[in-house]
């Protein structure tokens, strides 16, 4: 496994050109809510190829479907969170309302703190079956395959997948950390902040999805 990590993290910095175009898609404010597609796609590419033990960062080519692929990973990911969006539309709902439960003078559970609950379980469950989700898609080019979760479930429910899951959650949280001192550090030049958060954006990206390639060919 330490191999397994080794690669991954080193990876985006194989050639500081490709880490650059690939940062560039999510550099520019209102402009990369569409570039953002053709990043989210090169690092399916990276998941590809890290399934055949490529580890060298893969070519800038073929954006067309770079940008489909990246588009239907996004919708992947937005289907799996609409459990959790519809409870988080219930909570909001008893929030403006403010219908809540009273029994003998004392406050219940409200409906608006228990739906919010439901929404995070659901949402971090989401989160947890997503990379397996996208990366099954783009491994069969079958949207379909993003919903076998027979076949999901089996992977994403084992102490290796949990293992990366874990480490990547903390990776991102330490980077968004590091990202937002730095951010604040240097708000006075205005535009460095966003080179920083788009730097980081793709080598968290390429990163997480170069390990998640590789434990979802092992897992069989």
């Amino acid at each position: 496994m330490e191999q397994i990590y080794k690669e991954s993290f080193k990876r985006p910095f194989d050639s500081f050109k490709k880490l650059s175009i690939t940062m560039l898609m999510y550099l520019i404010p209102f402009i990369n809510t569409i570039t953002q597609f053709f990043g989210l796609g090169y690092t399916l590419e990276c998941a590809k190829t890290a399934m055949k033990s490529k580890y060298k960062l893969p070519e800038w080519n073929n954006l067309g479907s770079k940008w489909v692929n990246g588009l239907l990973a996004a919708i992947i990911s937005f289907i799996y969170m609409i459990p959790a969006i519809i409870f988080f539309g219930i909570g909001g709902l008893f929030s403006v309302t403010g219908l809540f439960s009273i029994k003998k003078g004392a406050m219940m559970l409200p409906p608006f703190s228990a739906s919010m609950f439901i929404g995070i379980i659901l949402a971090l469950l989401a989160y947890y079956f997503i990379p397996i989700a996208v990366i099954s898609f783009i491994d069969k080019n079958n949207f379909g395959e993003a919903f076998n979760l027979s076949k999901i479930s089996k992977k994403v429910f084992t102490s290796n997948y949990l293992a990366v899951w874990i480490v990547m959650l903390v990776y991102g949280i330490i980077a968004s950390l590091i990202v937002f001192g730095l951010d604040f550090a240097l708000s006075m030049t205005i535009i460095i902040p966003f080179f920083i958060q788009a730097y980081a954006g793709a080598i968290v990206g390429i990163t997480s999805m170069t390990l998640f390639g590789i434990i979802y060919k092992k897992l069989g």
